[in-house]
């Protein structure tokens, strides 16, 4: 799997898309999840999938969340 060099913010989610039961925006830096509330710490971009990186309190490695290109509305990059 290829990972791009994108330094994405935040991706907004369409019609169809839910992350942990949030459907609206996943941010760098924000908290998902309605049970674990886990932080976004990064997202990356592959061919095919967003790939949202978690951390989750008291866990050393978590294992990022998939999401489908379909489900993304809209993507914001970090700007300069």
């Amino acid at each position: 799997m290829h990972i791009s060099d994108r330094r994405i913010y935040k991706l907004e989610l369409g019609h169809n898309g839910t992350i942990k039961g949030i459907k609206s925006e996943v941010e760098v830096g924000n908290i998902i999840g309605e049970y674990d509330k886990s932080q976004v710490i990064a997202i990356f971009e592959s061919e095919s999938w967003y790939l949202v990186c978690e951390r989750r309190e008291g866990e050393k490695i978590g294992i990022p969340l998939y999401v489908d290109r379909d489900d993304v509305s809209k993507v914001i990059d970090f700007s300069l």
